[in-house]
């Protein structure tokens, strides 16, 4: 991937919740993508993994959106899919 994008960098995927000893303190950048928090239960080993993978001065990159925006059809003109609330 670092080569098609023109940079020097290292890309690992992973589980949001699972600690790897061996990348802590590792990224200048941590990346959360589109539906992360919406599915997980809590947040705090979310957030503590975040914390510990990135160096001193690191970044968190995190970009999410509301999960109601799932319900509309691709270009967001009406509802096309319906929300079930469990009770």
């Amino acid at each position: 991937m670092s080569d098609r994008c023109g940079i020097r960098a290292e890309f690992i995927e992973g589980n949001v919740l699972d600690r790897r000893a061996e990348l802590v303190g590792k990224f200048d950048v941590v990346f959360t993508t589109y539906g992360t928090i919406g599915w997980l239960p809590e947040l705090s080993a979310w957030a503590a993994n975040i914390a510990a993978y990135l160096k001193p001065g690191g970044r968190l990159v995190f970009a999410e959106f509301h999960p109601a925006l799932w319900m509309y059809s691709n270009d967001f003109s009406r509802v096309q899919y319906s929300i079930s609330i469990a009770k």
